[in-house]
């Protein structure tokens, strides 16, 4: 019986389009289906408790992954640049995930870590995996809402949400892990509630059009970011405060501005706007 897919077995089987694992496998190695740019299914069996470092790099086809209860760690780079995936499920019984394991998965919209998980949650339904003694945000996407109780946001929390365009930080972080924020090409809009400047890694916004971004902060704070590295690379610093009081409206019209989830919503003629003016959908 096979006992493990080992390192590179399948790598760069471009032609692979779907795996059905046997449940005799208790690790997928290093590597294993590195570069299989076809693959679209792959069923992991309950006996699986390890997935290695790349163990699916690059598979840009795989449009869902069951990773099963059985499974407790997750490696580094694990399902790098599979940006066919929409979702993903953490079971309480991973308490190991590796750096970068989602990186580069622009199409991911939905993070849940089951309750239950000890080293891990997605508390309020953020769509994040926090670390939940460091409440450290390790990994989110386009649809991520961060706590209002988080602390830092990891190494490449968001590296590769290229859609994102507009996110904000609660008043509680402090620290944001090298290259955060690299590749979010398309943000133009920040928020950071944080009165003290919150310490950067390296290469936090590496790759954003920063001249043509907005970042909003408390105005007791304002001078502090024009001048902190990296922060001060936006092109346009403005205290907050300002923008939610440039809502203006007649005075027969209602006009009520709310912090929801860490995020400023303006609600101005029965419409839910942000701070820079997108209109909030609500269901």
């Amino acid at each position: 019986l096979v006992s493990s897919i080992e390192t590179s077995t399948f790598e760069g089987c471009n032609s692979l389009e779907s795996v059905n694992i046997p449940r005799s496998v208790l690790s997928i190695g290093d590597r294993a289906f590195l570069y299989c740019y076809s693959l679209t299914n792959a069923t992991l069996p309950n006996s699986v408790t390890s997935i290695g470092n790349d163990a699916f790099y690059n598979c840009r086809s795989l449009t869902s992954i069951n990773i099963p209860d059985s499974v407790t760690s997750i490696g580094k780079w694990a399902f790098h640049n599979c940006d066919g995936l929409t979702s993903v499920n953490i079971p309480d019984s991973v308490t190991n995930i590796g750096d970068s394991v989602f990186d580069d998965c622009s199409s991911l919209t939905s993070i849940n870590v089951e309750t239950g998980n000890t080293i891990y949650d997605s508390r309020n339904n953020c769509n994040a995996i926090i670390e939940t003694a460091t409440h450290t945000l390790i990994l989110g996407c386009r649809s991520t809402i961060i706590p209002k109780n988080i602390i830092n946001i990891g190494y490449a929390a968001f590296s590769g949400c290229s859609s994102i365009n507009a996110i904000t930080l609660p008043a509680s972080i402090r620290a944001i892990g090298d290259y955060a924020f690299w590749q979010c090409t398309a943000l133009s809009s920040l928020t950071c509630q944080a009165s003290t400047v919150p310490t950067t890694g390296n290469s936090v916004f590496y790759n954003i059009p920063l001249s043509k971004a907005t970042l909003y902060v408390p105005e007791t704070s304002l001078e502090e970011y024009k001048t902190a590295e990296q922060w001060q690379d936006f092109g346009t610093i403005s205290p907050l405060e300002t923008a939610i009081s440039d809502v203006e409206a007649p005075s027969s019209v209602h006009t009520q501005k709310r912090i929801t989830d860490s995020q400023v919503l303006i609600i101005h003629n029965n419409q839910v706007y942000t701070i820079t003016g997108a209109v909030v959908k609500i269901d």
